[in-house]
């Protein structure tokens, strides 16, 4: 599992914190990252309001992934720089938390946090970005091992 752990984070930060998606044919973004064994596709629909998911495969066969749904919740933010907050906690996954970003970061104007209930193998989580005292972003998302 460590270096499933690894290859996530090294994914997350080769995928949506860092790169720009290409466009699927039913209007999907798709994002893809491998090294040696492992493959990694990250594939969303949306913008300031998405759903996606991504998964891990080691030798061709999936053995990981996750599900996941954000949404700028409020009209008065402005979603370029609300993602541009979430790319930057994304970058800071580690293998102790390679689900999304870290527990707490803080961007400039804005704070990220997340909570993940459960490892690797099985989790769920949420995640926020607050301007203030304001909820600006909501996040969920769940996954784990794939057989």
């Amino acid at each position: 599992m460590t270096n499933l752990a690894a290859f996530i984070v090294e994914a997350h930060r080769n995928g949506y914190a860092t790169t720009q998606a290409d466009p699927g044919p039913d209007g999907e973004k798709v994002i893809t990252y491998g090294r040696g064994e492992y493959g990694y596709r990250d594939q969303y629909y949306g913008s300031t309001a998405f759903v996606g998911h991504e998964v891990v495969t080691r030798d061709g066969r999936p053995v990981w992934g996750m599900s996941y749904y954000g949404d700028v919740v409020r009209e008065d933010a402005d979603p370029n720089d609300v993602y541009a907050v979430l790319r930057e906690a994304l970058e800071q996954a580690t293998t102790d938390r390679p689900y999304r970003g870290p527990a707490a970061y803080e961007g400039d104007e804005m704070t990220y946090s997340s909570s993940v209930d459960g490892d690797l193998q099985r989790f769920e989580g949420e995640e926020h970005i607050q301007n203030s005292e304001t909820v600006v972003y909501r996040g969920t998302f769940a996954g784990g091992r794939v057989d």
